[in-house]
């Protein structure tokens, strides 16, 4: 029988072979030392940076940031790693809060998963819907998308901008600190606080008093609104309640400086006149009985809740103490001798000693 001879190799053949094992086996070597270093060596910075990526930015850019920041001596390896891991493609654009003494491999881990840092951002009571608009706007956080700064004079075509269905602006954002990432859009800001405003809304007008004179959560939003501009103490805010939803009870005038306020805009030089409590305005409450057609603020939590479960008492009128409290009375000449006592006695004082 014949013997079979296995495949002969020419000595040209044996040395492209031992070449192909001797790089390949090289490259592994090489991967393998560039893998482990990328997972073992940490930056000897000391304090955690903020790289911020923008959308569409290179690999070599983001490099070049991280050695600018102290934060790597060179990016070759930043580079090599993120290309043989195929991680160069799934970098995403945002601002990250790299902390010290992190490896390549898990800052690509972090800007590959998208894992972008937060800001806080406070939304404040006791401010008007232009206000906020404007802190917005003016603020790096956002990416504004609200071209029409401040024209309260289109409601609806804020109302559309910001997607939002509601019968007013004024007011229905929630006053709360909220963590949002550097770029959010205005917009989606707002509809995050407005649906906050809705749910604290529904939820404190589900558990009211029995018997108010309030028809409906705007009304609610509406009267908070007013006892937020009102409430110096804290403590007082269900008594100031008490008063006004008494008043409306009664169908009597509310006679609320603060709406008074609210109706003058930009005229309002820090002191009412006795010729502005007769300005002709929906928010007068001194001409005009009932609720303004809008709340005049963002009210608190506090205020609400105390617009919806006011004190129990007969108190009709209350005057400011000047030391944020204020004094509260039953009858029209218990006020006045209060207004006497705390506003009247006190300027005559005030003017004395200048």
């Amino acid at each position: 029988m014949r013997k079979l001879d296995g495949p002969k190799f020419s000595q040209k053949s044996k040395e492209y072979l031992f070449a192909f094992l001797f790089f390949g086996l090289f490259a592994l070597l090489t991967g393998s030392l560039i893998v482990d270093h990328a997972v073992k060596k940490s930056t000897d910075a000391k304090d955690a940076f903020v790289l911020d990526i923008q959308r569409g930015e290179s690999l070599a850019v983001i490099g070049r940031k991280l050695v600018a920041g102290d934060f790597l001596s060179g990016d070759e390896l930043f580079r090599v790693y993120a290309r043989i891991t195929g991680l160069d493609k799934k970098i995403k654009a945002g601002e990250y809060l790299i902390p010290p003494g992190s490896s390549v491999l898990s800052i690509l881990s972090l800007i590959s998963a998208g894992k972008t840092t937060t800001h806080r951002v406070r939304v404040k009571e006791g401010i008007t819907v232009s206000m906020l608009l404007s802190e917005l706007q003016s603020s790096v956080m956002f990416r504004n998308d609200l071209p029409r700064l401040g024209n309260m004079d289109n409601i609806d075509a804020l109302k559309d901008l910001i997607g939002i269905e509601t019968p007013f602006l004024e007011g229905i954002f929630f006053p709360d600190t909220y963590f949002v990432e550097k770029g959010t859009s205005i917009t989606s800001f707002l509809n995050l606080t407005h649906r906050k405003m809705s749910e604290e809304l529904r939820s404190i007008w589900g558990n009211r008093a029995d018997k108010l004179p309030l028809k409906s959560e705007e009304e609610l939003l509406i009267l908070a609104s007013i006892i937020e501009k009102e409430t110096g103490l804290a403590e007082d805010a269900t008594k100031i309640s008490q008063v006004f939803n008494k008043r409306l009870s009664i169908n009597m005038k509310l006679q609320s400086d603060p709406t008074v306020i609210y109706a003058m805009g930009d005229s309002f030089d820090g002191n009412i006149r006795k010729r502005d409590l007769a300005i002709k305005s929906p928010y007068n409450t001194y001409t005009t009985r009932g609720l303004p057609p809008t709340p005049i603020a963002i009210p608190s939590r506090r205020s609400i809740l105390a617009a919806s479960r006011p004190a129990e008492g007969d108190y009709l009128y209350f005057v400011a103490r000047g030391d944020g409290s204020s004094q509260f009375s039953k009858n029209l000449a218990e006020h006045n001798d209060a207004v006497r006592k705390y506003q009247i006695l006190r300027k005559s004082a005030r003017k004395r000693s200048l």
